[in-house]
């Protein structure tokens, strides 16, 4: 019985997908912005280990400089990077918000972030995937910021489904199987 209910869980569960983002047609257009996820976190300015090896994540970042820079605007606000979720036979891409250079959460300008958020959803939404309301916020693990955490999830979850998680935990959110 035990394992029943153990597979059962599996399969409620959200897992990394990489066939979703390779089949986004944004990801077509903008092949090299699909890197590696360790890459996006370098860049990113995240210094904790993490357990990221090969999984890859479209780089929401580079799609926008592409794009502003092919129509003559300046760059607008976007989320960093998206990744592709499944669970049994439903599929949705998943928004991921990396804020590791913040000391002091009460700094963060969060009312940026659904604007993020928002841009995003609307450059993604050519993929007919659905999009994950909110984002998952990447903070960093030092005392100050893990106070603050509750201060700042409270404050994004009436503007959608938003989670701020540590790399760790994002990484055993999505990644473990």
């Amino acid at each position: 019985m035990a394992d029943g209910s153990r597979i059962q869980k599996q399969e409620d569960k959200w897992v990394f997908a990489p066939a979703i983002m390779l089949s986004c047609i944004v990801t077509k257009q903008h092949m090299s912005a699909y890197i590696p996820i360790p890459e996006i976190l370098t860049m990113e300015h995240c210094r904790n280990k993490h357990s990221f090896a090969l999984e890859k994540a479209l780089y929401l970042e580079a799609v926008e400089t592409e794009m502003a820079r092919a129509d003559r605007r300046s760059k607008s606000p976007i989320v960093d990077f998206s990744i592709g979720l499944t669970r049994g036979k439903s599929r949705k891409i998943r928004l991921v918000e990396a804020k590791f250079d913040i000391n002091d959460l009460k700094n963060l300008a969060s009312a940026n972030t659904p604007a993020k958020v928002q841009h995003s959803t609307d450059v993604l939404r050519s993929c007919g995937i659905p999009i994950d309301s909110g984002a998952i916020v990447l903070i960093k693990k030092s005392p100050i910021v893990q106070q603050q955490r509750r201060w700042l999830e409270q404050r994004l979850l009436a503007q959608g489904h938003y989670q701020v998680k540590t790399v760790d935990e994002f990484y055993k959110l999505y990644f473990c199987a």
